[in-house]
């Protein structure tokens, strides 16, 4: 239950946010491409420019977004905007959830809202003392069969 509210909260804002990230990065693309045209009007057309400028962007902003904790395939930045996910998945939120009642502490994916922030704190303090409890029973039942 916590991984589906923790989905609810968090996945569209984060999706928001990288779309957003990548409309600034294509606009500051536009700048430089029309920068570029306008220093050398007489040199080259528009084409051949982008297609000379675009790869070395792509190249700077992949080498700026990269994170080591992902594969090539998960990485932040992708170029495009319709093949977004987000990293909020049913499995990365039942992780989260285990990881706060836990309280192991492992941050892969964090609650960026202050929405998600307040439902993880009293997610955590119901749940981690129902850990505790259900931990002691998983004890006394182990205790039970190990004596008999």
């Amino acid at each position: 239950m916590g991984a589906t509210v923790i989905i609810w909260l968090e996945a569209d804002h984060e999706l928001e946010g990288k779309k957003a990230k990548v409309k600034h990065v294509f606009d500051i693309y536009s700048q430089i491409i029309n920068e570029t045209i306008a220093l050398s009007s007489n040199r080259s057309d528009a084409a051949t420019v982008e297609s000379r400028m675009r790869p070395l962007l792509a190249s700077l902003s992949k080498a700026h977004e990269y994170d080591d904790r992902f594969t090539d395939t998960n990485q932040l930045w992708t170029g495009e905007q319709d093949g977004m996910t987000t990293r909020w998945t049913f499995a990365a939120a039942t992780l989260y959830a285990l990881t706060v009642i836990t309280s192991t502490g492992y941050d892969h994916v964090t609650p960026a809202t202050d929405p998600g922030r307040i439902f993880t704190v009293f997610f955590g303090l119901i749940g981690i003392p129902l850990m505790f409890i259900t931990a002691a029973d998983i004890r006394k039942f182990l205790s039970e069969i190990v004596i008999r």
